[in-house]
């Protein structure tokens, strides 16, 4: 808002120097912080055998946080390969309205990796009606939140339909829930399913859009998504805790 009302730059210029200060400056709150709670204290040299060792102990998880990423990003590859720039622009606001609540399971795979939400799962009964229930609810609600704060935006939708939120806000559900669940293993870092899983998941969307995208349009993608994750938890079994439990030491 500061760089807009500046009028110094255009709207695209503003926004990554927006982003890139945003980042610099929290980079700068988070050394302060661990300088002065001593979180961190490099007071002995890092060995290239301690660091060989390190990078060996978690490269099931660095590959399975590669894979997401790519993951995260490659919806909207797809849709500015296969449709008009302009569908692009809409896809991308719509999806992003929805992506903004992702900061919801994401936190809580945080907590669940750094062992703060130790036993939540046993803690929390909701039965089968109520979650259906619930993810209903939750889509619609957001879905169409979505839909019409695009609408609004751009005074229209262009080709895309209420579906294409609909779908992807389904999909962020369960990715939401691939991404809790899946947790509990990094937090054992020798288990292999979360890079194998993400890897399936990956290769499940890129299969699906590759074959299907050009026969059944832009609903293709939100519908890949669905089906990857939905594939993968079953797989897997990575919505079975107690099958989670026994991986651990894989």
């Amino acid at each position: 808002l500061l760089l807009r009302l500046l009028n110094l730059t255009s709207p695209a210029i503003s926004v990554f120097v927006a982003f890139i200060t945003s980042y610099a400056i929290l980079l700068g709150i988070c050394i302060f912080i661990i300088q002065y709670k001593a979180i961190l204290i490099f007071r002995q040299p890092i060995h290239k055998k301690d660091l060989l060792e390190l990078i060996n102990a978690s490269k099931n998880n660095i590959r399975y946080s590669t894979q997401m990423a790519v993951l995260d990003r490659l919806d909207r590859v797809f849709v500015l390969v296969f449709f008009p720039t302009s569908t692009f622009g809409v896809y991308s606001f719509m999806t992003g309205v929805v992506s903004f609540t992702r900061f919801i399971p994401e936190s809580f795979s945080t907590l669940i990796v750094a062992k703060k939400l130790e036993g939540l799962e046993s803690r929390i009964h909701f039965s089968s009606l109520l979650r259906k229930i619930a993810i209903l609810g939750v889509t619609f609600f957001i879905g169409g939140i979505s839909f019409t704060v695009t609408k609004f935006t751009f005074g229209t939708t262009h080709s895309l339909s209420i579906w294409i939120p609909l779908l992807f806000t389904f999909a962020e559900l369960l990715r939401g829930t691939y991404i809790s669940r899946v947790s509990y293993l990094v937090r054992h870092y020798s288990s292999k399913v979360p890079s194998h899983s993400s890897l399936l998941v990956l290769l499940i969307f890129m299969i699906i859009n590759l074959v299907l995208c050009n026969w059944f349009g832009l609903i293709t993608i939100p519908l890949a998504l669905v089906f990857a994750y939905l594939i993968a938890l079953k797989v897997y079994g990575i919505l079975d805790i107690h099958n989670m439990n026994n991986d651990k030491n894989e």
